[in-house]
């Protein structure tokens, strides 16, 4: 947009002043070149002006990329935010990264008012330069035909050195813009696309592995000179065609790396990898058929903000029976079941409608009805239960859709895995310790469980039962789904912007009296102005002689009797005969006074221009700051059902706009009405006869504006509206740009963002290109219709003589030009009205509820207990209830495991406890208080969850270990060494002097080990709280560690992606830290909760069962004795129960 204005500074701008100056030198004679000279010495200072702004803009644009990364990462992890009740610390450092944005702004705003002040004061010098010199110089006279001619010319010559300025700003900006394309478009470049040239030749063979390679995510300089920096070192293997393929090893051994690398999405140093890979997939391609092509399901499921359907068909060709066999292979029938729109159901971002079970399996079932021979699975077992595990082994990965197919699978799912293996790949700390067919040491472990196979195979046909009948007709299906539709098409308002939205502006802005303020600057300096041009006048007339008019008869009647008809009178003159007698000399000294009067005025406009730039920052920060307010107060809710898009496009664009461009476009709309009207009333008090004329042509410009605003403001609602999918898609694509190429979907993507732009650009080109050309035409015409008639009304009016005319006709042929700017400048303030219109709309979303009463300090209590009784809860009014009638009681440091298939409503219980979601009816009570009756800050911060989708935050380790700051250094490394993620002795600790409760929870998911140098210390990551964390931290696998003292803990799947060692460290240090604390424990794995004083069973929302394990397990017809014999470790799993038993308090009745 900004590259537009590009032409005006290159040609036109340049065209006008070389013609202006010519015409000049013609009229003038070498009084011209005094314009010349100051242009001139006038370059200079350009220059430098430009050298700033151009660092501004740089230093603009670096920190609102800095405040839009923070804003994006925040909304994209805001239930971790409000999980841990850190919207505090969080509007703290989003307001940190607004303040340096305000302050690149002012700077760049001083900036422009010094350019405003030579655009403005340059050709009023340039005009007192050159008429002094002519007369006082090359003491020549200057008669009013001289004299106003020139000043038109001069008037012509000012219109660019006017706006130099501004479009100076915005060729320097577009100038910024493209330095920065271009340094991305300079940036590394993926490797995949240069390994996939070097195996095209392979096909025939379908080779799938590596010989002598070696990768890292790390810089390849760096890489090859830091032997601590993680690398997959030298890969010399081939994985069998057709076959399953099993990767093992421990967390950080360098599994997912391994599947990346194949990919290549890493870097490689060495060596070469095999992969079918084509840079383009064929969607048209029936999938029944397999073709030369990968499919890949990430460790953390990557969907699309879509259905169900389309994530799972992915831009291939539907193939019903095909996508029904898939649907039953990934157990996804029972979960389609029980969603009243089936598989038109949207996940909405990130899959939030899904558990993370589910997202899994969608996951899965996209790459298994795919058409790809090669199946790159990474640890898609995890997430569900060993149940549905046992389901996904047999009826997918051994079933008939992988037949013919090279699957290679990471998993820490040994027991279910190995058994169907061909072949095995072992690593740890980035070397292959063993790959080929399963040892004769791990069949025997084979056997073992296959002869418990008999005891796990229950015939569970809602696994891969048939889709439920449809009960809803076409119609009814369609409005449900319009009803029960995730994410609303995004509506713009209709009409004017309403006057609430301007009431708004208005008083962040400051009210009325700095309006008013405003009005009396300007107005004064406009007074000014035509006092110069008045004086001009003065001057000019004092050079004419006293000569009769030599006119014919007929002429002189004619004028008389137009001057009897249309009522012009000498009286009317603002040039009275009081002037006779004054010498020129008498109106130089008047006109250049004048000339001082006004610089020092315009020059004070401009000086208060900063402060109304100011007031329209401050005006920005508040609107932004009770948005941001907003927003991080909003429900849940709000977040699933609205796409970041959509919030980010009012975060940058409509923000951008409020800072930026509301307060330019206001203060050149007060100057060009001001002007505009100075122009009319001149005209009007030296020329009556005007004054019916003027009306007429009013009107007709009222008409034009009214149809050019009215066009312009909704051309611009409709390009905010078609701005947003565009964040929303890019940012999706870029989170899982790894999926996309790996599926060979790039340029899809990329075709779907193209499109997305042309909707976007399609209304700007018409309000830029068209309708501001059809406004420029029609103003044209009725500005040259305006002078014609003031040259007719003065031609035949006697009264009028040769300086009054050419001090009419100067400012008759100026209103042209205002009347333009006037018309587009109310328009560009109604459209940029829009951008506070939206942000409006955001500042009366709904509201968590800020009520409630605050608990005492100490609640909840060590070992405090948890009542749940009757609770039914559901996301939405409109949505079915996901828990219904849930009842269960937890006493005092209780460890309660819950347990259910994936979609049970384990998740959803426990974001009820943090009031996630609202119940329609029953309650949470937790050590004596009702959680409905508390405030939410209070609630939250009390209690602890490790989350199911963790994430870190960019920034240091220590602010996302603890964000108030509440604890010391020694605190913190306490914390790290507990979770393994920092060696012992790395920071020398008085842990005697350390409370046992001072740190308490942390995430116990994975932590990415694969930084750090291979032996035996390659675990323990941390050794500096200030290390930096990238954003979404990328440079940790998943994780956050939380600091408080917590009696109430709830894990969320916490371990699914640890190997079973590092599960059971997990579960000793929780065990260790947390005695006494009472635990809720999410969690697939049996292993993890077997020892737990209670387990719950969930199915579809409702408790199956709640009881001791071992008494559980007693019963051979119980739900969870049923999950433990289908997990293949009845025998193990009991043991274990019958071992914590003996000490539960519980089993002793305590």
């Amino acid at each position: 947009m900004q590259g537009g204005y590009l032409h005006y500074v290159t040609s036109e701008m340049p065209g006008t002043l070389i013609v202006s100056i010519y015409l000049l030198y013609r009229l003038l004679g070498p009084t011209a070149f005094v314009a010349i000279v100051i242009l001139v010495l006038m370059t200079p200072l350009q220059g430098k002006i430009g050298t700033l702004l151009n660092r501004y803009q740089q230093q603009v644009l670096a920190a609102s990329d800095e405040r839009l990364a923070l804003a994006s990462e925040v909304i994209g992890q805001i239930r971790i935010v409000k999980f841990f009740a850190w919207e505090e610390p969080f509007l703290a450092k989003m307001d940190t990264t607004r303040r340096k944005e305000l302050a690149a702004l002012w700077k760049r705003g001083l900036t422009i008012v010094g350019t405003t002040f030579l655009a403005l004061g340059a050709p009023i010098v340039v005009s007192v330069a050159v008429f002094v010199t002519h007369t006082q110089v090359f003491h020549r006279e200057l008669p009013a035909e001289t004299a106003f001619t020139a000043l038109v010319l001069l008037q012509i010559l000012r219109a660019p050195l006017e706006w130099l300025g501004e479009m100076t700003v915005h060729a320097l900006q577009a100038h910024v813009s493209l330095c920065r394309i271009d340094e991305c478009l300079h940036e590394q470049e993926t490797q995949k696309y240069a390994v996939l040239a070097g195996t095209s030749s392979i096909s025939p063979e379908m080779k799938v592995g590596f010989h002598r390679a070696t990768f890292t995510w790390s810089d390849e300089v760096a890489a090859r000179g830091d032997a601590s920096v993680f690398q997959l070192r030298d890969l010399d293997l081939l994985f069998p065609p057709t076959k399953l393929s099993v990767v093992l090893g421990p967390v950080g051994s360098g599994k997912s790396t391994l599947l990346l690398s194949l990919l290549g999405e890493t870097n490689r140093l060495a060596g070469s990898s095999f992969l079918p890979s084509p840079v383009v997939r064929s969607t048209d391609h029936d999938p029944v058929f397999l073709s030369n092509t990968t499919a890949y399901a990430a460790q953390s499921p990557w969907l699309l903000s879509a259905s169900i359907r389309d994530n799972i068909v992915f831009g291939a060709r539907y193939n019903g029976q095909r996508y029904r066999a898939v649907l039953g292979a990934c157990a996804l029938m029972p979960d389609l079941a029980q969603l009243e729109l089936g598989d038109e159901t949207e996940v909405g971002e990130k899959g939030t409608v899904l558990s993370g079970g589910q997202k899994a399996r969608v996951s899965l079932a996209r790459a298994v009805y795919s058409s790809a021979k090669v199946v790159l699975l990474d640890d898609v077992l995890s997430a569900v239960d060993s149940h549905t595990a046992q389901h996904l082994v047999e009826g997918c990965l051994r079933g008939p859709l992988m037949r013919g197919r090279t699957c290679i699978l990471v998993t820490h799912a040994v027991d279910l895995c190995l058994p169907i293996a061909d072949f095995v790949v072992s690593l740890e700390h980035g070397r292959v310790t063993r790959a080929g067919p399963p040892a004769q040491a791990e069949m025997t472990t084979v056997q073992s469980l296959q002869s418990k196979k008999a005891e796990a195979d229950i015939a569970d046909p809602d696994l891969s039962g048939s889709e439920a009948d449809d009960q809803l007709s076409s119609t009814d299906r369609h409005r449900r789904m319009i009803e029960l539709k995730l994410i609303k098409d995004e509506t713009a308002a209709e009409g004017s912007v309403n006057r609430e939205v301007y009431k708004t502006y208005l008083n962040a802005f400051g009210g009325w009296a700095v309006l008013v303020t405003v009005l009396g600057v300007y107005g004064a300096a406009q007074i000014a102005e035509i006092a110069v041009t008045l004086t001009l006048r003065y001057w000019a007339s004092s050079f004419d002689e006293q000569r009769e008019a030599s006119t014919t008869e007929l002429v002189r009647r004619s004028q008389q009797v137009f001057a009897s008809v249309v009522g012009d009178d000498p009286r009317f003159s603002m040039l009275t005969e009081g002037r006779a007698g004054r010498s020129p000399n008498f109106w130089l000294g008047m006109y250049g006074l004048a000339a001082v009067v006004n610089v020092v005025l315009v020059n004070a406009r401009g000086a208060f221009y900063k402060a109304v730039y100011w007031r329209g920052l401050k005006a920005s920060t508040t609107l932004y700051d009770q948005l941001i307010s907003r927003l991080m107060t909003a429900p849940i809710r709000f977040f699933d059902s609205t796409p970041s898009g959509r919030i980010l496009n009012r975060l940058s664009r409509d923000v951008q706009v409020i800072d930026e461009n509301i307060p330019t476009s206001g203060m050149y709309w007060t100057y060009e009405v001001l002007a505009t009207l100075g122009i009319l009333i001149v005209i009007f008090l030296n020329l009556p006869a005007f004054l019916l004329a003027g009306v007429v042509i009013a009107v007709a410009y009222v008409f034009l504006g009214y149809l050019y605003v009215t066009a312009s403001r909704e051309l611009k609602r409709l390009e905010s509206i078609a701005k947003s999918p565009i964040f929303s898609v890019f940012g999706e694509s870029l989170h899982g740009v790894a999926t996309i190429r790996a599926y060979g979907d790039a340029s899809r993507f990329m075709k779907q963002i193209f499109e997305l732009l042309d909707d976007n650009n399609r209304p700007f080109f018409l309000y830029a290109g068209l309708a501001q050309r059809w406004l420029s035409f029609r103003v044209d015409f009725f500005g040259g219709a305006v002078a014609l008639l003031a040259t007719i009304f003065i031609i035949y009016s006697p009264a009028i003589d040769a300086a009054r005319a050419g001090f009419i006709l100067s400012f008759a042929l100026s209103l042209q030009e205002k009347l333009l700017w006037v018309v587009r400048l109310s328009a560009d303030l109604e459209v940029e009205a829009n951008s506070v219109e939206r942000v409006h709309e955001y500042l009366t979303v709904d509201q968590e509820s800020q009520g409630g009463v605050s608990p005492p300090a100490i609640w909840p209590r060590r070992g405090g207990s948890i009542s749940v009784n009757k609770l039914t809860a559901s996301y939405a009014p409109e949505l079915d209830p996901v828990l219904k009638g849930v009842s269960f009681e937890v006493r005092g440091g209780e460890k309660v495991g819950i347990v259910g298939r994936t979609g049970s409503g384990k998740s959803s219980l426990a974001l009820s406890f943090f009031r996630f979601i609202e119940p329609s009816s029953g309650n949470i009570t937790i050590d004596g208080l009702n959680i409905n009756d508390l405030r939410l800050e209070d609630l939250r911060s009390r209690l602890t969850i490790v989350a199911q989708d963790a994430a870190l935050f960019a920034g240091t380790l220590r602010f996302n270990l603890d964000p108030f700051g509440r604890y010391g250094d020694d605190e913190v490394w306490d914390a790290l060494e507990r979770v393994q993620m920092a060696a012992p002795g790395i920071k020398s600790l008085a842990i005697a002097q350390v409370s046992p409760d001072a740190i308490k929870a942390t995430n116990l998911a994975t932590f990415d080990t694969e930084a750090s140098a291979p032996g035996d210390e390659a675990r323990f990551v941390v050794n500096s709280l200030e290390m930096e964390v990238s954003e979404g931290g990328k440079n940790f696998s998943a994780g956050i560690l939380k600091l408080k003292s917590s009696s109430i803990l709830i894990l969320d799947e916490s371990t699914a992606s640890l190997d079973s060692a590092s599960d059971e460290r997990i579960q000793q240090t929780i065990r260790a830290e947390m005695a006494g604390a009472t635990i809720l424990c999410i969690a697939h794995r049996l292993r993890t909760i077997i020892d737990y004083d209670k387990v719950l069973v969930l199915d579809h929302g409702v408790v199956l069962e709640y009881d001791r394990p071992l008494k559980l397990l007693a019963n051979e017809d119980s739900a969870f004795a049923a999950l433990c014999r289908k997990s293949g470790e009845f025998e193990l799993l009991k043991k274990m129960a019958e071992d914590a038993d003996v000490l539960s308090p519980s089993s002793r009745g305590l």
